[in-house]
């Protein structure tokens, strides 16, 4: 007889030996030669970008007709619109020179910004075991929320598959038990997070109510009906194919199905948008501008990009997309160098969240012991905090392995979404402001130990929010709604305080305030009992 177990080891095997063979390649993407174009060198390696086209802004003000003047006299082609953006795209004629191009939109006077489409990389969550044995334990087929320690960390066996785990440390989690002691999850309202990674398998049964779709579309009909400048966006988009399908092949759309699992795992008010920016095998500055604006037009304020962005100090067009969009950028701290050593990311220059810009919270990846797994990178000034990185048990999608809908795997990518779905909470519970969101995920923190020099916070992210929005100032010209009851409110001296509870406004104040200071801003109410 057949030796089924082998059969089946080797089967898997080939399955995790082919994930990683396309991590690899993603790491190394191919685009224009190394040598001669535009855009100074990252660590002595050239940024690579889309050959034959340029992108630019332009100058307000500038009109049409000085665009298509000067394109003519330079031999280029009208521009063409990108999209939800005021970028737009020039493709150039054969034999063209981007870095001649660029230089030259810059000189004009018309521009604010010009520059190739860059090429990035994209940073994929791996697993260190594949060789499963044929008995599958129940939760690779159904979910059970016991696998997920990052939630509920009792101190259990981790068991990736029978005989195999890591013991995990009590207590060293998220605070999931105690979160939802104060808060009402019927109380939360829905909060939408945008996944700009790979496709989801949105059919998959962990997602059942879970995918966005967009209220102004008709599916079907052919038609923009919304304006958006996307036809039948039913629930999301695909920016490598230009199409409506978030889904094409389960080992394509394997690391978006997975980050997309954490999201919907942790925060049960989180929807989730699918935007496909890369199949595996690029992912392009156009592609994930396009993205951000998509669903910043549609009034998502969360983002999780599990991505490793490489050119990061020459893409003027993704700098300032991360300044002005008013979204939270939740990024992956990224998995080590190619030996998968850990970057202290304050010494050496990786990614996008070098820059850490004000709207940006970068994840690095902590183990059940309470220390960052080996390959996280981290950064005192850089890193914010740390999630959930090691034996994070996600959904895969349906048709990569039979029997197979759940599984573990280890990574910034996966800690990251994390902190994207403790955002949707947050914004759940409160009408917060991105970085008042930010503020709250970051003193909400749990700190430990281990991570006191590595990251900034020094701390676990934690779902137990509303003790943190004690802390929260508020201005009573902005009252924010809080959706929860069993919270105590207070404020630093000298400061006034308004929560909205239903429709009426609630105003607070330090016990002991002089009640006539409230004269002429709003009422005043009882709080604490004082009146």
């Amino acid at each position: 007889m057949k030796d089924m177990r082998f059969g089946f080891r080797r089967k898997m095997l080939v399955l995790f030996c082919g994930l990683l063979m396309l991590q690899t390649f993603l790491f190394g993407l191919g685009g224009a030669a190394a040598e001669g174009g535009p855009g100074e060198r990252q660590g002595g390696v050239q940024p690579e970008y889309v050959e034959g086209e340029v992108l630019v802004v332009f100058r307000p003000g500038v009109t049409s007709r000085e665009k298509a003047d000067w394109l003519k006299a330079h031999g280029l082609p009208p521009s063409e619109p990108i999209p939800g953006t005021d970028a737009e795209r020039i493709a150039l004629p054969e034999g063209a020179d981007e870095e001649e191009t660029v230089q030259a939109l810059k000189a004009s006077g018309l521009v604010e910004i010009a520059q190739p489409n860059y090429i990035y990389s994209v940073a994929l969550a791996s697993t260190d075991e594949a060789d499963i044995p044929p008995a599958r334990p129940d939760h690779y087929e159904n979910w059970d929320v016991r696998q997920a320690w990052g939630l509920e960390n009792r101190g259990q066996l981790i068991e990736i598959f029978p005989g195999y785990g890591r013991t995990g440390v009590y207590g060293i989690d998220m605070g999931a038990a105690e979160a939802w002691k104060t808060i009402d999850e019927d109380l939360l309202d829905p909060v939408v997070v945008a996944l700009i990674d790979t496709g989801v398998d949105i059919d998959h049964p962990m997602f059942k109510g879970r995918i966005w779709t967009n209220p102004g579309e008709i599916p079907g009909d052919g038609i923009d009906n919304d304006g958006n400048g996307y036809i039948d966006d039913i629930h999301g988009w695909d920016f490598v194919n230009n199409d409506n399908s978030v889904f094409d092949h389960p080992l394509l759309d394997y690391h978006g199905t997975l980050d997309a699992s954490v999201i919907a795992s942790v925060a049960p008010n989180a929807v989730i948008m699918p935007l496909k920016v890369t199949d595996g095998g690029r992912l392009t500055t156009e592609d994930w501008v396009r993205a951000v604006h998509y669903a910043v037009n549609m009034g998502v304020k969360i983002s999780n990009n599990s991505l490793a962005f490489n050119p990061y100090s020459v893409d003027e067009l993704v700098k300032r997309t991360l300044r002005e969009a008013d979204m939270l950028f939740v990024f992956a701290a990224g998995n080590g160098d190619r030996f998968s050593d850990p970057i202290n990311l304050d010494e050496e220059l990786f990614s996008l969240v070098n820059l850490n810009y004000p709207k940006q919270i970068n994840v690095a990846a902590l183990g059940p012991d309470g220390n960052l797994i080996s390959f996280s990178n981290y950064g005192k000034n850089t890193v914010h905090i740390a999630a959930p990185g090691y034996a994070v048990y996600v959904a895969v999608p349906r048709g990569l392995v039979e029997g197979f809908h759940y599984y573990y795997v280890d990574g910034t990518s996966e800690a990251a979404p994390h902190a994207a779905a403790a955002a949707a909470v947050a914004m759940g519970m409160m009408d917060l402001s991105v970085l008042e969101t930010k503020d709250l995920l970051l003193r909400s923190a749990k700190p430990l130990p281990a991570l006191e020099d590595k990251i900034m916070t020094g701390a676990l992210l934690s779902l137990d929010l509303a003790q943190s929005v004690q802390h929260l100032d508020v201005d009573l010209d902005d009252p924010k709604e809080f959706r929860n009851s069993g919270v105590t409110v207070s404020f630093s001296t000298g400061k006034y305080g308004a929560l909205k509870a239903g429709e009426d406004v609630v105003v607070l104040r330090m016990d002991g305030m002089d009640a006539a200071s409230l004269a002429g801003k709003r009422d005043a109410v009882t709080f604490n009992g004082v009146a």
